[in-house]
């Protein structure tokens, strides 16, 4: 039996998105699995006891953020299941955190029976307290349903405008009044070190010098929208999608993508653009995937020369990660999937 804690959307974030893929994929590969939903503790602390006391060889898999709870559900998980515990360290370890949040992390990765890490400077610190540590990737495929087709129409969300106007779909748009389209994404508005983590406002100040191109935001919870009109920040070509919708439409219409976060993990939506061929452009905090260019500053000249210029006119400050635009595994990153296939597949 496999139990895999933590969230799914709603709320739309890449832990969330990516328990959704992992719970989906897995049942399709034929794994006895159970869901349980990280904010249950307790009720999950039950769960635990009765799996250890019916059998052995059990796994358990956490998805959770918080470093406290992460801890107090590893000790759990330890005690009382008997199970091969998991982790996934969704964030960067090197995260500026209190001193209580950085203790409790510790303890997690070095009682974890395995530790999934998400980046290299991640993997390098964390290899050092738990030796079953894994250098990974989160990301799952997203698989896309057919245009017309009933799963297809769920996907269909409300956009909201910088003057306040309501869209009922993304064919509202009016991409044809456009040269090209810049999408972001931010699950939630969130500052850290003073600084907007995600650097959707940075990218809105930008989108004055393009008049002729779209930005498009993915702002699910509507903070970014509310943020934006209280500074002023009204431009015509940006629109802002503010209930829940489908990431990879965005990527469908895109010409590029920016990740301009102050600190990451491994970004789902850097992985799901460069799988669907969207050129990827994103802060040099933490390591990236095989054909992301990466930048120190955002500034207009990068997303211009991305835009409309060649390649070889990219600034100083601006590097790509590998030649061409697709995600590859990385030297001795393991994909969780294979992981799973190759330790736990079920014996049929």
């Amino acid at each position: 039996m496999i139990l895999l804690v933590g969230t799914l959307p709603p709320p739309v974030g890449g832990v969330s998105i990516h328990c959704q893929r992992l719970l989906v994929s897995l049942n399709d590969r034929g794994f006895k699995l159970k869901f349980l939903n990280s904010r249950d503790f307790f009720s999950n602390c039950y769960t635990f006891f009765r799996l250890g006391l019916r059998t052995k060889g059990n796994v358990v898999h956490i998805h959770v953020s918080s470093p406290i709870a992460l801890a107090l559900y590893v000790l759990a998980a330890l005690i009382l299941s008997r199970s091969e515990i998991l982790i996934t360290i969704h964030a960067n370890y090197k995260r500026t955190r209190s001193f209580i949040d950085q203790f409790c992390l510790n303890i997690a990765i070095v009682f974890a029976s395995k530790v999934f890490v998400l980046n290299k400077s991640s993997y390098e610190e964390i290899i050092r307290m738990n030796k079953a540590a894994i250098l990974s990737t989160s990301f799952i495929p997203c698989r896309v349903p057919l245009r017309g087709s009933k799963e297809y129409k769920k996907l269909s969300c409300f956009a909201l405008s910088d003057d306040g106007e309501r869209l009922s779909s993304f064919g509202e748009l009016h991409l044809e009044r456009y040269s090209k389209v810049v999408s972001t994404t931010a699950w939630k508005l969130i500052r850290e070190k003073g600084r907007e983590l995600y650097g959707v406002v940075e990218i809105i100040d930008l989108s004055d010098h393009f008049p002729s191109v779209l930005f498009v935001v993915s702002d699910p919870s509507g903070e970014y929208f509310d943020c934006a009109k209280s500074h002023g920040l009204c431009h015509s070509n940006v629109v802002y999608i503010t209930q829940e919708h489908a990431f990879v439409e965005v990527l469908s219409f895109s010409d590029l993508f920016i990740r301009n976060t102050s600190t990451d993990g491994d970004a789902t939506s850097v992985r799901e653009a460069l799988y669907m061929g969207v050129p990827v452009v994103a802060t040099s905090t933490v390591d990236r995937p095989i054909g992301c260019i990466t930048y120190k500053k955002l500034s207009r000249r990068l997303v211009y020369e991305m835009l409309f210029a060649n390649d070889h006119l990219l600034p100083g400050n601006v590097k790509v990660a590998s030649q061409g635009c697709e995600t590859k595994i990385l030297p001795r990153e393991v994909n969780v999937l294979e992981f799973y296939d190759t330790n736990f597949m079920p014996q049929k």
